[in-house]
This record gives structure tokens, sequence and C-alpha cells, in this order.
């Protein structure tokens, strides 16, 4: 009896490591998963703000074009 105790305990035993195994997987697919989707969150975030970027630039470009212009009108003027 005490033999097929000790087999039983041993089974019992690799069936919980196996089983911590399985959920150690289980956890390092649900926080590859979760790394995945953030990725594409900061990807599609990284192109908002690069859009955002060129729309300053076209701006600043606007003002920069705009403040010459204003220039050219005050020296007109003053002659």
């Amino acid at each position: 009896v005490c033999r097929n105790m000790e087999d039983i305990m041993g089974l019992f035993s690799e069936e919980l490591l196996e089983l911590d195994r399985n959920t150690v997987r289980y956890m390092v697919d649900e926080m590859q998963e979760t790394i995945e989707k953030q990725k594409g969150m900061l990807d599609e975030k990284q192109g908002t703000i690069e859009k955002l970027m060129d729309t300053i630039e076209k701006q600043q470009g606007a003002i920069d074009k705009l403040q010459t212009e204003i220039e050219g009108l005050k020296k007109k003027l003053d002659v």
C-alpha cells in the first residue's frame, strides 16, 4: 500500500508539474498577445503623430510666408 501511495503521489506530482508548465505557457501567450496589441496601438498613434507633424510643418510654412508678407507690407507703409 505504501509503494502504491508513493507511485500515486509521484504521478500526482508529475501532473501538477505539467499543469504548472501549461499555466506558464498560457500566461506567456496572453502576455505576448497583449504586447502585440499594444504595439499595434503604438504604431497607429505614431502614424497619427507623423500626420500631425506634417500638418504643423505646413502651417508653420504658411505662417512664415504670411509673416514675410506682413513685413513687406509694413515696409511699403513706412515709405
